[in-house]
């Protein structure tokens, strides 16, 4: 027998007896924290599908439950917009061992697959609904930022801050093969460091509000993916939104049609930042993006060519 299927069997018998043998996996995939299985309950009266997600290493044992916390601290507030915004349902947190998050399936589909259908080059879908989707997903964080902003302390979060931007500097200058980068690596040190705002401009973020961690009903947004939630300069999700469109492939996907989501997306949010809160949110994103580009920098010739070009496009990104 499958081991999933075991594991799930165990995991249902111990804590959840009446999924016990009313199940099938759908799908099993690793990502940099978790192992995440799909499956599909057979239940009596109606059929539905869940997540459990398990940590890879007893090292990362704390991720899901800062995961499940920060689902609680957002639907603290979010109840109060009427279903419009929402979190993914929690049917089960389990301390283990072994530790697991259940999550029923959200309702609607993927923004990031709605962007798909309506934009990439070779389809022909309703955009309209990536429009509606872009407008309602800067609302929803219009509406986090109104609920949370202020709760922390401006002078902590920017400590908090300023103390994770540097432990990425050092990951940064460790693997950062091209010297020209360490001026930038500085530069955005020093641009979070100096930057002075007022004490209500910080506020809970989601921290990885991008398209596939969103799910559209009708005239309402799921979220998923809480795992890195925490105090922000205000502004945050907003910026790292725009930044994963910009990133979409121009080749691949229409200009005009993520020129048009982004501006929707924006007029649902409608606050204007500040330079002094532009800058400091970028330079966030633009050290974390060199972590990643620098880890995933392989040996192959044609790999640092193309790193390096993913390098210069999100130093564009930082400065425009």
């Amino acid at each position: 027998m499958d081991k999933d299927y075991i594991f799930a069997a165990e995991l249902f018998e111990a804590y959840i007896p009446t999924f016990t043998n009313k199940f099938s996996v759908v799908s099993s995939k690793k990502t940099l924290l978790n192992k995440i299985l799909k499956l599909k309950i057979n239940d009596d009266q109606k059929n539905f599908s869940i997540y459990i997600k398990t940590p890879l290493s007893k090292e990362k044992h704390a991720t899901l439950f800062t995961e499940f916390s920060n689902i609680e601290k957002f639907n603290n507030f979010l109840n109060s917009s009427e279903k419009k915004f929402k979190c993914v349902e929690v049917i089960k947190y389990i301390k283990g061992p072994p530790e697991a998050l259940i999550l029923k399936e959200s309702q609607g589909e993927s923004f990031f697959q709605i962007i798909k259908d309506s934009s990439h080059r070779l389809s022909f879908g309703d955009f309209s609904r990536s429009l509606n989707a872009a407008k309602i997903s800067g609302e929803c964080i219009k509406f986090i930022e109104s609920h949370t902003c202020g709760k922390e302390s401006i002078h902590w979060v920017k400590d908090e801050i300023c103390g994770q931007v540097e432990e990425v500097a050092k990951k940064i200058l460790i693997l950062n093969k091209f010297p020209f980068m360490r001026e930038s690596v500085k530069e955005c040190l020093e641009i979070i460091k100096n930057s002075n705002f007022a004490e209500n401009e910080s506020y809970l973020s989601h921290g990885d509000f991008h398209p596939e961690n969103l799910f559209i009903d009708v005239d309402s947004v799921t979220l998923i993916d809480f795992g890195i939630s925490r105090p922000q300069f205000i502004g945050y999700d907003a910026i790292y939104f725009e930044h994963y469109l910009n990133n979409f492939d121009r080749i691949r996907y229409k200009p005009k049609n993520l020129k048009m989501i982004y501006e929707a997306f924006w007029a649902g949010y409608e606050r204007k930042l500040s330079p002094a809160l532009l800058k400091a949110n970028k330079a966030q994103i633009f050290l974390n993006d060199l972590v990643y580009l620098s880890t995933k920098n392989g040996i192959l010739p044609f790999q640092k060519i193309m790193y390096f070009f993913d390098v210069l496009k999100a130093k564009a990104w930082l400065v425009r």
